[in-house]
C-alpha cells in the first residue's frame, strides 16, 4: 500500500541530486566504459543512458524518465507535477532506493540547506522498527555478513546455500550421481509403487543437478499466462523421511494440478533445503496442492527453505518464477536483491560489532527498499499481486 502519510510528506520537502553522481547519455559513454555498459545487451531505444558515480567510478543503466527526475532534481526543489499526480507504490519504492543509494538527498532544514541520505532519510520515510521476517531468513542474512563478503556473487551464494546439509564422504560416495539416487529412492526396482509412478509420470533425461519428472496428464497451460510457474518446495528433514514418503507424495501431486516436479540428483543436491520442487501454472492450483498435501500427509519435520514463502505446512514452501528476467529463480532473484541491500549500505554505516539488532537499524531499510522495487513483498517474500 502507499502511504497518504508518504506522500503528503515528500510532496512538500526539497531534494538535489547528489554531487557525487552524474548524468552520461549513451552515445556519450566514454569507450572505456562502453565495453562494461554493452554487456547489459539494452535497448538503445529503451534507455537513457548511465547514472556514474564520480568516486568509485561504478554505474547503473537508466531509462529516460529516470533520467528525467535526475535532471529535474539537478536544481534543489520539490518533486514535479507529473510525479506527484501519477504517485503509486513502484514511485515510492524508487524514491526510496535513490536516497539510500544516496543518489537522491533529502532538504532537512531549507534555512541552513542541510541534507541527508542514506540510512538517515529512510528512517524519516518507513518504519523501520519491525523486522519481522522469519528466523531462518535473519539467520541467513546474520550468517552471510558474518562471513564479511565484498562481492556481489559470493554473497548472494551465501544467502542461497543457507541450511543445506554437510554431506560427508559416504553419502556422497552413496549418491554420487542420478542412477545412485533412483536406486536409493527404488525407482529402478519392478514393484506396484514403481509401475504406479511409471504411468503417472515421465522420467525426463536428467538435467543439470535435477532429475525431472513430468506428468502424463494433458495440460494445457492457460493462454492468458505467459511463462508464468509458480513452484512447491517440498522440504523434508531427512533422507529417510524423503524415501519414505517420495511416492505417495508424487501421486498426490498427479492427483492435482501438478505439471512437473524435480528432485535433486545426487547427495548435493538431496541435502540442500529445496531439493523438491512441484511446479504450476497458477497460484490457486498450488495451494490446493498444498491443501491436498497436508490433508493425506500431515505435518512432516522439515529442513526449512530460506527465502521462499510460508505455508501453513512447515514443510511446504513455495515461490513464483520471475517473468522479468530469463534463468532466475524465485529464491535466487530474493538472495540477489538482499547481496545488492547489504552492499548498498554506506561504509561508515555499517554495524561495527555485528547483532541482529544493528542488522534491523542498518540494513533492514535497504532491504525492503529492494525488493519492493523488484515487487516483492518484503516482511512475507510473496509477489506482491
Amino acid at each position: 500500500m502507499v502511504s497518504k502519510n508518504d506522500r503528503e510528506y515528500l510532496k512538500t520537502r526539497y531534494f538535489r541530486l547528489s554531487s557525487e553522481y552524474s548524468l552520461v547519455p549513451y552515445n556519450r559513454i566514454e569507450q572505456k566504459l562502453y565495453a562494461q555498459v554493452a554487456r547489459y545487451k539494452i535497448n538503445e531505444d529503451e534507455v537513457f543512458g548511465i547514472l556514474y558515480h564520480e568516486k568509485d567510478h561504478s554505474f547503473t543503466v537508466i531509462d529516460q524518465d529516470t533520467a528525467l527526475l535526475l535532471y529535474t532534481m539537478k536544481e534543489v526543489g520539490k518533486l514535479p507535477h507529473y510525479i506527484l499526480n501519477n504517485w503509486d507504490a513502484s514511485i515510492v519504492a524508487e524514491l526510496k532506493f535513490m536516497l539510500g543509494r544516496g543518489v537522491l538527498e533529502l532538504e532537512i532544514s531549507h534555512k541552513h540547506k542541510d541534507f541527508i541520505s542514506g540510512t538517515e532519510a529512510l528512517k524519516l520515510l518507513q518504519n523501520t522498527d519491525n523486522f519481522s521476517i522469519s528466523d531462518i531468513n535473519k539467520d541467513a542474512i546474520f550468517h552471510a555478513m558474518s562471513m564479511l563478503p565484498t562481492d556481489y556473487m559470493t554473497l548472494s551464494s551465501i544467502l542461497y546455500l543457507f541450511n543445506r546439509k554437510p554431506v560427508s564422504a559416504s553419502l556422497s560416495k552413496t549418491l554420487s550421481n542420478a542412477n545412485s539416487v533412483k536406486q536409493f529412492l527404488g525407482l529402478n526396482a519392478h514393484t506396484a509403487k514403481t509401475k504406479k509412478n511409471s504411468t503417472q509420470w515421465t522420467m525426463l533425461q536428467d538435467t543439470e543437478g535435477w532429475i525431472v519428472f513430468q506428468s502424463k496428464k494433458d495440460f494445457q497451460k492457460p493462454k492468458l499466462i505467459s511463462n508464468q510457474t509458480y513452484k512447491l518446495y517440498m522440504s523434508p528433514n531427512s533422507l529417510d523421511i524423503f524415501s519414505k514418503i517420495f511416492f505417495d507424495v508424487a501421486t498426490l501431486l498427479y492427483n492435482s494440478k501438478a505439471f512437473q516436479f524435480k528432485i535433486g540428483n545426487d547427495a548435493f543436491g538431496l541435502q540442500r533445503p529445496d531439493k523438491w520442487v512441484a511446479y504450476f501454472y497458477d497460484k490457486a492450483s498450488l495451494f490446493e496442492a498444498i491443501g491436498l498435501l497436508e490433508d493425506k500427509m500431515g505435518d512432516i519435520s522439515a529442513q526449512e527453505v530460506p527465502f521462499s514463502c510460508h505455508s501453513d505446512v512447515k514443510w511446504l514452501s513455495w515461490g513464483k518464477d520471475p517473468q522479468q528476467y530469463e534463468s532466475t529463480s524465485w529464491r535466487w532473484l530474493i538472495c540477489s536483491e538482499i547481496a545488492h541491500a547489504i552492499l548498498d549500505v554506506p561504509a561508515h554505516e555499517l554495524p561495527k560489532i555485528l547483532s541482529m539488532q544493528e542488522i534491523e537499524t542498518t540494513v533492514w531499510p535497504y532491504i525492503k527498499i529492494r525488493l519492493e522495487r523488484e515487487g516483492i513483498n518484503a516482511e512475507t517474500l510473496e509477489p506482491m499481486e
